[in-house]
């Protein structure tokens, strides 16, 4: 007796699962900003096609006008929208440079703390060795960091006695790993699959770029970007080089 498996339809399904889901989340930050433009913009023709030849009222007018500011307000945001989604897809390659981690993690710390809001938090780094190093583009690293740690903050901003912990070590397998970590609300078992979708974001501000930008940019040094969240306890954001 022969059985017969498809091995292509599995895999297959899984590898456009991503591409399903960016595709909604494009549709629908898309459509929420053309809709109204479309309404707006039909509403104002209709006041200057109507019959009658009749120049336009005052009320018109002061119509006519809110509306095409509501019409810039929302194409402004489109332009926005599409420049984030060029910058993610135009990530330039890494310049790898011997980096120390010790004095990534101090200046780092030092810029999110110049922000008056953050002054306060309490942020612990550890590194271990010392002298930990890793050979990257300081710059785009740096970034990954400061996207994590601004999402700890975020999370932390309505949590009474919040922390944050930054570890540097070298884990079994000779690599480097950093890990963020939060004592925040966590995230939920129903998002945290939906996370690093590009313009996916839970925060009512959030572009919902910062996270899919980091892992293409840990991606590109060969590398690795991971959350783990207990909800109610603990987040952790691990990247490994």
């Amino acid at each position: 007796m022969v059985a017969i498996h498809d091995i292509k339809t599995e895999p297959g399904t899984k590898v456009f699962e991503p591409w399903i889901k960016l595709i909604r989340v494009l549709t629908h930050e898309i459509m929420n900003t053309v809709a109204p433009i479309t309404s707006l913009s039909q509403t104002i023709l209709e006041y200057f096609t109507s019959p009658g030849g009749q120049n336009p009222s005052e009320k018109i007018i002061g119509n006519t006008i809110k509306g095409l500011q509501i019409i810039n307000g929302r194409g402004a945001g489109l332009t926005g929208f599409v420049e984030t989604y060029r910058k993610l897809a135009r990530i330039p390659q890494p310049e790898k440079k011997p980096v120390n981690v010790a004095q990534l993690f101090e200046s780092i710390i030092t810029l999110v703390k110049s922000n008056s809001e953050n002054e306060k938090m309490q942020i612990t780094r550890e590194v271990s060795p010392s002298g930990l190093e890793i050979f990257a583009g300081k710059k785009q690293v740096a970034q990954v960091l400061i996207n994590l740690l601004k999402n700890s903050l975020e999370a932390l901003k309505i949590q009474n006695e919040g922390k944050i912990d930054i570890k540097g070590e070298v884990n079994s397998f000779g690599r480097v790993v950093i890990t963020v970590s939060d004592n925040g609300p966590g995230i939920s078992e129903g998002l945290i699959d939906k996370i690093f979708i590009p313009f996916f974001t839970a925060k009512e501000s959030g572009s919902g770029v910062g996270l899919s930008l980091s892992r293409q940019i840990m991606l590109m040094h060969g590398g690795s970007l991971k959350l783990l969240s207990v909800p109610g306890k603990l987040t952790s954001a691990i990247i490994e080089f």
